[in-house]
């Protein structure tokens, strides 16, 4: 139960870390983080079972179209007055929600979709026996995690992406073209979550209405983690992961929601910025 909890907090982690990037750059909750995470699955399948590509270009594929979706969305319907205004910003994000699934169900249908993973055998830990089609997947979200943790800190890009996070106003007196950093990071946001989402297709079913769980999951990993903090992302990705395999084996999976959102209430009234989160004006 360790493990299945270690490789759900994979994936976790990763939706989580885009959906935080977003908010700690732009200050904008985008509800249609879930269905990104949708979209990453189709393409993925549409990669595989269309195109014939191998699942490692799939996954890439669902990235790229992702981050795609992610620059137009932001580019075209984010700008101006709009991302100036909380609810306005809000109300897109929950119409990009319905655009997209419906979308979704004119292309795919209401059929559950699905393909087999390129992953077959078990590795040894130990005593542990772990089926390498989900060892594998929860491995290249965490790569994924850190690659982006080194942009973040190590590029001359990431960095700018940091000084409009923290000072928008003092990046754009140093020279750091703003609209471009809004730009970048909701499109990295809209990757992570195209990412996790494909890296699950060969596992569970796909289907339209698949990125509403995961997008109350990064609820809670967010708020327990902090907005805006990559290492409370992780963990709380961490915690719930293993809360939902603990308790979702022994008692029920409904049990441990209640366990996850319970967790909400509780840090809400004792540190309502998270575990490792700072407190935000908005």
């Amino acid at each position: 139960m360790t493990v299945t909890g270690l490789l759900l907090a994979a994936n976790y982690i990763l939706v989580a870390t885009g959906f935080n990037l977003t908010f700690g750059i732009m200050k904008i909750v985008n509800f249609a983080h879930g269905v990104l995470y949708m979209l990453g699955a189709y393409t993925a399948f549409i990669a595989v079972m269309t195109l014939g590509l191998n699942y490692f270009l799939a996954v890439i594929a669902a990235i790229f179209f992702t981050w795609l979706l992610g620059w137009a969305s932001e580019r075209w319907l984010l700008r101006g007055e709009i991302r100036k205004d909380i609810l306005a910003a809000i109300i897109v994000t929950l119409g990009l929600v319905n655009v997209f699934m419906a979308s979704a169900l004119l292309i795919f249908g209401e059929r559950p979709k699905g393909f087999r993973s390129p992953f077959a055998g078990v590795a040894h830990v130990g005593n542990v026996v772990i089926p390498l089609e989900k060892l594998l997947p929860a491995a290249i979200a965490l790569l994924l995690v850190v690659a982006l943790h080194l942009f973040l800190k190590f590029t001359k890009t990431g960095q700018s992406l940091r000084a409009v996070s923290e000072d928008s106003e003092a990046a754009a007196l140093m020279g750091i073209k703003v609209d471009r950093a809004y730009s970048m990071g909701f499109s990295l946001g809209a990757a992570m979550a195209g990412a996790a989402g494909a890296l699950i297709a060969p596992i569970f079913v796909i289907e339209v209405g698949m990125g509403a769980l995961p997008l109350w999951k990064t609820f809670v990993v967010v708020i327990l983690g902090g907005m805006g903090s990559l290492s409370g992302c992780v963990l709380a990705g961490l915690l719930l992961g293993l809360i939902d395999s603990f308790v979702g084996t022994l008692v029920s999976p409904i049990m441990a929601s209640i366990l996850g959102f319970s967790a909400i209430i509780l840090i809400l009234m004792v540190r309502p910025q998270g575990f490792m989160g700072e407190k935000i004006e908005i």
